[in-house]
């Protein structure tokens, strides 16, 4: 029996900023049960960090010949040749949520109940109880943010024939990154 295979290859977020914690949502449509879907966070339980040398690029494909890239999906052919893949990119906002929860503590280890004034090296900062109250809740309720979707599904026709590995790329649906995969036909 035929098996397919779907490697995330690389991203480019096409956006000015130059510091990301990214991940991915994955969705299959279940090959032989179309009322299920298969839902994967990728990479699993950690974030994909972009430094600003990085220049809003990530590959995962290592260098040298036969290397492959990020394993999305390893499954039997369907029986349709077609497979619905959908691909969510999402902007991590943990780290933001977690500087609200240090400055929360200072707080609290400062006392705050009225206006003070906070000397922080040559700049002085002023610190009103119901303000930071305001912020650290608008903060700390923070989402991550969808930045966009993009479809991998596929029909295995003739194409995969001549060539069994086909690279395909396409931007977000938000067109603020581009996406490079490849799905792969074995014997």
């Amino acid at each position: 029996m035929k098996q397919i295979r779907l490697e995330l290859n690389s991203f480019k977020i096409l956006k000015n900023r130059e510091r990301w914690q990214i991940y991915f949502i994955v969705y299959t449509a279940h090959p032989d049960d179309p009322d299920k879907t298969i839902i994967k966070l990728v990479p699993g339980g950690t974030n994909i960090r972009l430094k600003p040398l990085a220049d809003n690029f990530h590959s995962f494909k290592p260098s040298g010949s036969g290397a492959d890239g990020l394993k999305l999906q390893h499954i039997n052919m369907p029986a349709n040749n077609y497979i619905d893949v959908g691909l969510v990119m999402m902007q991590s906002r943990k780290k933001l949520r977690t500087v609200v929860a240090k400055l929360t503590e200072l707080k609290q280890e400062l006392n705050i109940n009225e206006l003070k004034r906070i000397k922080l090296s040559r700049i002085e900062w002023f610190l009103a109880d119901m303000g930071f109250d305001i912020v650290a809740g608008i903060l700390k309720n923070i989402k991550d943010r969808n930045m966009g979707y993009v479809s991998l599904g596929e029909e295995f026709n003739e194409e995969f024939d001549a060539d069994p590995n086909q690279k395909r790329s396409n931007k977000l649906s938000t067109g603020e990154a581009e996406i490079n995969w490849v799905w792969e036909v074995k014997e």
